[in-house]
């Protein structure tokens, strides 16, 4: 086994940018004998279910992460890695991913620092040193560099590393000098390649994805000095060769402490909130036999005995399997779109069609 992980991965899931799939991602780890890796695809994750199961297939260890764009308070823009330690670490994660996508502008999806900043347990955070506002103020402005690791390391501590990437021939000197303040701060370096492809023969195939999401032209793309031949998964014997051992040995630190079990089988479903701490089966049913009665005495030639009956048995079954829940939320936007005057759908299926979702219009 290497004594390196990849830990900037992007799978097609990240729509931009990214090429491989993810089973193509865990096949390439274990076949240059490396026990993990992570997966960081940008702003979401779409990927993460059929990378997680790939690889404990595999016997290799997923380390789920995300690459996030962010906006500080002065409007710089930037971009984080973060990683899940454990569980309540996803959750916030997927958080953090539902906000970015609440607060996009004009298709471009970010998170303010600061709410990243205020909430930083079980989260492993990667400050890469080509991310926009490092490059463009380390030479001229490089108290913003520093006042930003400050910020960082004052409420992730242990957590915190600074990325290093060799890809970009341009960020050479500018990384080196990011590398150089980070030790002085005692923030650990860690091993980057932003990995884009599988091989280095795909930079054209990637690009050509990039030129269809951007509505230009292939020949564009390809000479773009934003994406380097160098973006795909190296092996551990080619990253010793751009990078100290330190960083590389850095990237298994961060391996180890990320340890996330994703449950798989189980279904999670919204929470409704209901006054007075009733349960939500006892609010459905309530709900539904008081709408009953109002659509009885408005329809007095109707079999009552078999519609009292019907009703029971559905709300029975959906007790059962667990959609009281479901079926209050259906009727919450359902009667809210009404109110607005917006068309409602009469629906399909043996839910749409019973007689509780009939009383809950």
């Amino acid at each position: 086994m290497s004594n390196f992980v990849h830990l900037q991965v992007k799978s097609h899931f990240s729509i931009s940018s990214g090429l491989p799939n993810p089973k193509s991602i865990i096949e390439t780890a274990k076949h240059n004998g490396m026990h993990a890796v992570a997966l960081t695809d940008k702003n979401g994750f779409f990927g993460l279910v059929k990378f997680y199961r790939h690889a404990i297939n595999s016997g290799i260890k997923p380390i789920c992460g995300i690459d996030l764009d962010l906006k500080g308070s002065d409007g710089e823009k930037s971009n984080v890695l973060l990683y899940a330690k454990n569980k309540k670490g996803l959750e916030k994660l997927f958080a953090l991913s539902t906000e970015s996508f609440l607060m996009s502008e004009k298709g471009e999806k970010y998170i303010l620092e600061s709410t990243i900043i205020s909430n930083p347990n079980d989260l492993v955070c990667i400050l890469p040193a080509d991310s926009e506002d490092f490059q463009r103020n380390i030479i001229n402005k490089p108290v913003y560099v520093e006042e930003k690791m400050d910020r960082f390391s004052s409420v992730f501590n242990g957590n915190l590393f600074v990325g290093a990437s060799c890809y970009q021939k341009d960020y050479s000197n500018t990384t080196g000098f990011i590398a150089e303040l980070a030790d002085k701060k005692s923030i650990p370096l860690v091993a980057l390649n932003d990995v884009l492809f599988i091989n280095k023969d795909d930079h054209l195939a990637h690009q050509a994805k990039v030129a269809i999401n951007n509505s230009s032209l292939l020949k564009d793309e390809v000479e773009n000095s934003n994406v380097s031949t160098e973006q795909y998964f190296k092996t551990f014997d080619e990253m010793k060769q751009i990078h100290p051992a330190h960083a590389l040995d850095n990237t298994t630190t961060i391996a180890k402490m990320c340890n996330l079990e994703v449950g798989e089988g189980d279904y999670y479903l919204p929470s409704y909130e209901v006054e007075n701490s009733e349960s939500l089966e006892n609010h459905l049913k309530k709900t539904a036999l008081e709408k009953l009665q109002i659509y009885l005495k408005n329809n007095p030639d109707l079999d009552q005995k078999l519609y009292t009956e019907r009703l029971g048995k559905e709300l029975e079954i959906i007790i059962d399997k667990g959609y009281p829940g479901y079926f209050l939320i259906v009727m919450d936007f359902v009667r809210w779109a009404k109110d607005q005057q917006i068309p409602v759908g009469p629906g399909r299926g043996s839910g749409a069609g019973s007689l509780v979702a009939l009383f809950f219009q």
